[in-house]
């Protein structure tokens, strides 16, 4: 059954054929999409890079490691990593 959980001989459930050619007006639009995603991945790497070195120092030391190590352990921890992140 893990093999074949869909009883139709294929991996995935809905499978995509491609049949047809593509047509010359689909391709400058994909282009421009990931010119698009390119550039948007630029502006949030460079605002990440602003914010991170605008960022007040915290209050107090203790503050701070107790967030370092919370940080620190909850890297082997994918969700509990994004909560932490989160809240900070």
């Amino acid at each position: 059954k893990s093999i074949n959980p869909t009883g139709t001989g294929r991996v995935v459930q809905f499978a995509v054929s491609h049949r047809l050619p593509w047509h010359w007006f689909e391709l400058p639009i994909f282009a421009l999409l990931g010119v698009a995603g390119g550039l948007f991945g630029v502006f949030v790497v460079r605002a990440n890079g602003f914010l991170y070195h605008a960022k007040a120092p915290s209050a107090s030391p203790v503050v701070n490691t107790v967030l370092s190590r919370v940080r620190a352990f909850s890297r082997g921890h994918a969700v509990l990593h994004v909560v932490v992140l989160a809240l900070l």
